[in-house]
């Protein structure tokens, strides 16, 4: 049986542009606002599963502008960050290293005012 969740945040993360020049209380803010959602939503799904040694998490960003690979890449750090510590509660030691989180990107149109981001995480 194959291990598939499936979460979708309302609004848009920030892209690393948008936050360079901001204060870095509010910047941390957002940091911790984006992670806390993300592994939220995770955990609303139930436990990760025992035993998991690597994911695949499949990132969708739906906006009304289409972001450079560095902005898509980087406004999903904080999700990132909240999935890996929503799968490091049942698997000691998980990490969001490169050999432990293979990652996809990917952007889509949507109206203004109705971005959001899905995620897909499967076992690696």
């Amino acid at each position: 049986m194959t291990w598939c969740v499936k979460i979708e945040l309302p609004g848009l993360p920030p892209t690393p542009n948008s936050v360079l020049a901001m204060h870095w209380a509010k910047k941390s803010k957002l940091a911790k606002r984006w992670r806390r959602d993300a592994y939220l939503a995770c955990r609303a799904e139930g436990p990760a599963p025992e035993g998991i040694e690597t994911i695949r998490v499949c990132y969708t960003r739906w906006s009304s502008r289409e972001p450079d690979q560095d902005g898509l890449h980087g406004s999903t750090k904080n999700l990132t960050d909240g999935i890996c510590d929503w799968v490091r509660e049942t698997n000691e030691g998980f990490d969001d290293r490169a050999h432990q989180l293979r990652a996809e990107w990917f952007w889509e149109k949507a109206p203004r005012g109705a971005g959001r981001v899905t995620v897909k995480i499967t076992r690696g």
